[in-house]
């Protein structure tokens, strides 16, 4: 039965396929039906299935809800303590900054006292060693306006003679042509 001529028109068909294609839709008709008695179990089954899982959802929806109120009251207890423990800290902060405080202010004094001191000998100090140094300074630059006087003045008589020795290589090279052919000439 499971071999049937679907391919055949309904012109060819013979009594024998007639009755075996009655056949197998009576037979598939009757499935039909056990299957649609099968869905409607399978429906009821399937609400009073949905019903329990809601019920347990609603009850374990209840049980967060009741652990959700227990941990609000454990945060609110938790912060009540951190605020207690944070005004005991800060004011045992207040009073050691306050000592801090006083003890930078003697400190304080003390250094700028001892600066103002070290300060002033450093101002004695350095008003002579000015004075050395420009005495040394105005002594160094006599000696080098002398020198540097000296050696301009040989400069001047180098660069004179680099001049001349410079005019002389420019007219040989540019008059090396002429002076060779008035030679040869």
């Amino acid at each position: 039965m499971t071999n049937l001529k679907k391919d055949i028109s309904d012109e060819h068909l013979t009594q024998k396929d007639i009755v075996q294609l009655l056949l197998h839709n009576a037979q598939h008709m009757a499935t039909r039906e056990d299957v649609k008695s099968d869905i409607k179990e399978l429906r009821v089954e399937l609400k009073s299935d949905i019903k329990e899982l809601r019920t347990e959802i609603k009850t374990d929806i209840a049980e967060i809800k009741t652990d959700i109120a227990e941990l609000k009251s454990d945060i609110n207890d938790l912060r009540g303590e951190f605020k207690s423990d944070i005004n005991d800290l800060r004011d045992e902060f207040k009073s050691d900054i306050n000592d801090l405080r006083d003890e930078f202010k003697s400190d304080i004094n003390d250094l700028r006292d001892e600066f103002k001191s070290d300060i002033n000998d450093l101002r004695v100090e350095l008003k002579a060693d000015i004075k050395e140094l420009r005495s040394e300074v105005k002594s160094d630059m006599k000696a080098l306006k002398t020198e540097l006087k000296s050696d301009i003045n040989q400069l001047n008589s180098k660069f004179d003679r680099m001049q001349w020795l410079i005019v002389a290589t420019i007219l040989s090279v540019f008059l090396k042509d002429y002076i060779l052919a008035f030679i040869q000439a």
